[in-house]
């Protein structure tokens, strides 16, 4: 036996695990894109991932220089936490035993549900006591499978980077803490290779912004995270950056970010609601491009929002906008519709989305107007 099977059993006789490891099943997926001598370790048992019915939300990876075997550990605690966000978001969880039932709900409802459950569980540092009920409501079909998609991908996420350790471990044949740059790169490691293979990119991308959202918010509770990993804050603002690194052609990137955008807002907002702010989460520039682009998006395939309310939607958004980040805003709403020739053959609704953008500008107030008036005008002439 291993001394990473050897601690597991320890660890396990513990603190006992569900009927059914939820954290095992995952790893298949990334084997074949980890490289053979990752592959190999995995079949070897030198490498194992497993859950452990801690309710505190970590996730730890143990290295064994004896006999170079490694051990990733997810707890139950953090695996009920990301599930029951998930749920939130979609419009439906249980805290406590208090039973919610799924409604058609705005986003202001779905706002007010990760704010009562940020709420229900409070971070006390070494305590095994956990807030969340396990019993869940079951949730419609659809809205059920899109939960729990969006909790697993979170989990791979999760899981990925903490095999980024492991596989800067074998490489190096080093277990010395990483520095904060090796932990954004194992980061945007592991988003990469959730999008390599994720099974919708859309939902790789926003599961792991959902996961570096809801440990920013066990952090602003007072959860303490071990080890060297930086401000989850910090890592998810290099999270977006590295994706947009991956995915350069802005109407690609949108396509991709338009869930993750949404959903980190959302658990924003719910957050600053638990701490009694009741304004509103900061606006930034990918959260507005990705509001419009959705909005577009649904304009053109359901009619809904129509191009007046979408407009009014722009309009709020603009007013709430600094004036300093106007020109930023403008340059990137207006690199979203003069795409690469790749993406506007991927995109047949593109003229369409451009004529009513077009249509929102005579509406905005100055400055706002006049910058992206121009620098629309100036790019259309360019093209």
């Amino acid at each position: 036996m291993s001394r990473a099977a050897d601690r597991l059993a320890k660890l396990r006789r513990e603190f006992p695990v569900p009927p059914s490891d939820r954290v095992a099943p995952l790893l298949a997926p990334m084997i074949p894109t980890a490289g053979d001598e990752f592959a190999q370790l995995v079949a070897s048992g030198k490498v194992i991932v497993a859950e452990i019915g801690k309710a505190a939300p970590n996730a730890t990876t143990f290295h064994f220089q004896e006999d170079a075997s490694h051990l990733v550990t997810v707890n139950s605690g953090l695996i009920e936490f990301l599930d029951a966000v998930a749920r939130a978001l979609f419009r439906a969880t249980t805290v406590y035993k208090e039973t919610t039932v799924p409604p058609e709900g705005d986003i202001d409802d779905v706002i007010g549900r990760l704010a009562d459950l940020f709420c229900a569980w409070q971070a006390v540092p070494g305590s095994e006591e956990s807030a969340i009920d396990p019993t869940r409501i079951p949730l419609p079909p659809q809205a059920g499978s899109s939960a729990a998609l969006l909790a697993a991908e979170s989990l791979r996420f999760i899981l990925a980077h903490e095999l980024g350790h492991v596989r800067s471990a074998v490489l190096t044949k080093s277990t010395t803490a990483l520095s904060r740059d090796q932990e954004f790169e194992a980061d945007a490691a592991g988003v990469n290779l959730l999008l390599a293979t994720g099974i919708q990119q859309r939902m790789a991308f926003a599961g792991s912004v959902v996961a570096l959202r809801a440990l920013a918010v066990l952090q602003s509770m007072g959860h303490v995270f071990a080890g060297t990993h930086p401000p989850p804050l910090d890592r998810l603002g290099a999270l977006f950056k590295a994706v947009r690194g991956f995915v350069p052609d802005p109407l690609d990137y949108c396509s991709i970010s338009t869930i993750a955008s949404s959903f980190d807002e959302m658990m924003d907002q719910g957050n600053m609601r638990r701490l009694g702010h009741m304004e509103g989460a900061a606006l930034t520039v990918d959260r507005i491009v990705a509001r419009l682009y959705g909005a577009l998006i649904e304009c053109l395939n359901r009619g809904f929002p129509s191009p007046e309310a979408l407009g009014q939607m722009f309009l709020n958004d603009i007013h709430r906008t600094p004036p300093d980040m106007l020109p930023v805003l403008a340059a990137a709403t207006t690199r979203l519709f003069y795409p690469t020739i790749h993406a506007r053959m991927s995109y047949p609704g593109l003229p369409r989305m451009r004529e009513i953008y077009f249509g929102l500008l005579p509406g905005l107030p100055e400055p706002a107007r006049t910058i992206f008036q121009t620098l629309a005008d100036n790019n259309l002439k360019e093209k």
